[in-house]
């Protein structure tokens, strides 16, 4: 894949499927002699494969992004099930097929961009400002009213993404301190936007 868009609309079983070979491969580069992977050859194996021999599109080594595999990133599980800090091949496989689901909420997201607009504002109310916890609750209700099928995402891959990591600043503090940090709808779509880049 060599775009956001074409990452997004991924079915990420078929390309591992289809291209096993090729991704164990490039994961046997990166791995050590155990056959696992840990955060620093993720990130620095990802980096020379994507500059050095333009193995890795620079799309697809920004999806495959080492903090979030490891778990390093506030509400993000780690993909290392054992907890030996080292991914086997299973478990990286794991961790690309939750970024699909990931990319494929936002790009659902940004095409719905009207819908999603009007279920912000039928939550957030006259105060225009909404917290993660009320929007990903109304949205759970929106997606089971309507179809998980006519926003192309479920329950929990929508929470995935709309969380209470989301809400937080460039710097990593809240505007508001506690669960209760709001957003207004320009300043939660600009952030949902910013995770595909």
């Amino acid at each position: 894949p060599t775009s956001e868009e074409a990452l997004a609309a991924l079915d990420i079983d078929a390309f591992l499927y289809r291209r096993r070979a090729e991704v164990k491969a490039l994961f046997k580069r990166v791995a050590g002699e155990d056959g696992k992977v840990s955060f620093r050859a993720l990130r620095d194996g990802l980096a020379t494969l994507s500059s050095d021999w333009n193995a890795v599109s620079p799309h697809l080594a920004a999806f495959v992004n080492p903090e979030r595999v490891f778990g390093r990133v506030d509400g993000v599980d780690t993909a290392d099930l054992d907890g030996d800090g080292l991914l086997s091949y299973a478990e990286f496989a794991r961790a690309l097929r939750r970024e699909g689901a990931r990319a494929g909420v936002i790009a659902a997201c940004k095409r719905r961009r009207a819908q999603l607009k009007v279920v912000f504002y039928a939550l957030a109310g006259d105060g225009g400002r909404l917290s993660a916890e009320r929007l990903a609750d109304g949205i759970e209700g929106v997606l089971l009213e309507q179809s998980e099928d006519h926003w192309g995402f479920s329950v929990e891959e929508m929470r995935s993404v709309i969380n209470r990591e989301l809400f937080r600043g460039a710097g990593g503090e809240f505007h508001l301190e506690g669960p209760d940090a709001e957003l207004t709808w320009g300043e939660f779509y600009a952030r949902l936007a910013a995770l595909s880049s």
